[in-house]
């Protein structure tokens, strides 16, 4: 799109010189899903925060990947002390059921009007339905489960990565994490499929892990072995 700037989430100084009187919004994945499972350093959003006070640029938060209680908490931003005016949400919200949607602050929604955001398919009943039915769950249990489990998983992933200089890093929260890779990661997929275990990659070298909310300790305890056995014979294999 025309009259956009992408700037470097680790450079706040760059972020906070981006941000002027006339910026009409920025946007933010407060994990950054797509890009390598990476948080936002906390520098940048302070940055972010200062310069939306200062100019009165909206905040809006791609939390389509991030929230809904996907890292333990109901939206990621408030770990970092962002405050969007809009934030989208989607993929969990629907339970497997296709549906997205807009959150607006006051400030926003008293702006917009009838029409001004709409949907051919927005609003149908199946998908509402199914929404309200996550949500009721996520509220009854499930994002503290959530909390349980993923610390279970980051545990076993950050012993796998001591065993392994293959790995550079580890990072994420709750159920959404990415291991980096010395190397690309494509290999380390399909080695993990030919076990029966199914990952995928983003950013070429990133292993990105999204289970289901409702996986348990158990089914984690049987995962990573077979993960962990993925990455052994990529990397032997590239040895040879």
């Amino acid at each position: 799109m025309p009259d956009v700037t992408f700037v470097d989430p680790k450079d706040a100084a760059a972020i906070a010189g981006a941000i002027t009187n006339t910026t009409a919004a920025v946007i933010v994945e407060p994990i950054q899903g797509e890009g390598g499972v990476r948080p936002i350093p906390q520098a940048a959003a302070d940055a972010i925060t200062a310069a939306c006070r200062r100019t009165g640029t909206l905040l809006i938060a791609d939390e389509v990947q991030c929230g809904l209680g996907r890292t333990g908490r109901a939206f990621y931003s408030g770990a970092l002390g962002l405050t969007p005016d809009l934030m989208a949400l989607g993929k969990a919200l629907g339970a497997g059921v296709p549906i997205g949607a807009a959150m607006f602050s006051d400030r926003v929604a008293a702006a917009a009007r009838p029409g001004d955001h709409g949907s051919t398919y927005g609003g149908n009943l199946l998908a509402c339905r199914a929404a309200l039915t996550f949500l009721d769950e996520l509220a009854g249990g499930l994002q503290d489960h959530v909390v349980r489990v993923g610390a279970h998983l980051e545990r076993g992933l950050r012993a796998m990565a001591a065993r392994h200089a293959a790995i550079r890093d580890v990072r994420g929260a709750g159920l959404m994490w990415g291991i980096d890779i010395d190397r690309p990661a494509p290999a380390i997929v399909d080695a993990a499929r030919q076990r029966r275990l199914l990952i995928n990659r983003t950013s070429d070298t990133v292993i990105r892990l999204l289970p289901p909310y409702v996986i348990s300790e158990q089914e984690i305890d049987e995962a990573l072995p077979l993960l962990e056995a993925a990455i052994a014979s990529t990397v032997e294999g590239s040895l040879k």
